[in-house]
């Protein structure tokens, strides 16, 4: 008996697998998605865009479904995959005010530094001020304190993780951003990407 699967009868295999999954992770069914995971193996391609150009835990982001995004992550799904608009899982959570599941995926490594392609950050699509002072105390602790101290200001929030330091940042830091760029990118956004390139030179040297 031939067990060699070829490729054509492969595609129809993760085609049909994949239309399946998207609809078990578009009606949260957490059972069904699990055996899915367990069962489907290579059919099961994690990283597939729906028909709205999402992939799943993307979707499971978007609905907050924080079981589904652990089952997910386990299974190996891509933090860092983007949808058209350069949208990763955790631009999701915090667009859908989910800080449950935005803090999961912080714990979990989610690139809290990438911008959309038209120039977001995570922080930048906060509804809520939880969601604000979750990203700006995570920002403020991996070294970017002038940026998070100016998007608690714009947000007028106070809550800081070195709360009795007033030397976050300097009016001649200030100075020197604004006069490097004559665009309209918000000042946060320029002290962000000075304060990036600083940090990752002193990762670099240790």
């Amino acid at each position: 008996m031939n067990n060699i699967v070829s490729s054509s009868e492969h595609k129809k295999c993760s085609s049909e697998s994949d239309d399946i999954f998207q609809e078990a992770i578009l009606e949260e069914d957490f059972a069904k998605v699990k055996i899915l995971l367990k069962y489907g193996g290579d059919c099961i391609r994690l990283d597939e865009k729906n028909k709205s150009g999402l992939s799943a835990l993307q979707q499971s982001c978007l609905k907050g479904n924080l079981n589904l995004v652990m089952l997910l992550l386990d299974a190996g799904a891509n933090m860092e995959v983007k949808d058209a608009n350069g949208w990763t899982a955790l631009h999701f959570a915090v667009a859908a005010d989910k800080c449950c599941v935005a803090r999961f995926l912080i714990n979990s490594c989610a690139d809290f530094t990438v911008m959309t392609a038209a120039g977001q950050l995570p922080i930048d699509l906060a509804k809520s001020d939880g969601m604000v002072l979750l990203l700006a105390n995570l920002m403020e602790k991996a070294g970017y304190e002038q940026t998070a101290k100016l998007y608690r200001e714009k947000f007028g929030l106070e809550q800081s993780l070195n709360s009795d330091d007033d030397s976050l940042e300097t009016d001649a830091e200030l100075d020197e951003v604004n006069s490097s760029s004559n665009s309209d990118e918000p000042i946060y956004h320029k002290i962000f990407q000075k304060q990036r390139h600083e940090y990752f030179i002193k990762k670099e040297k240790l």
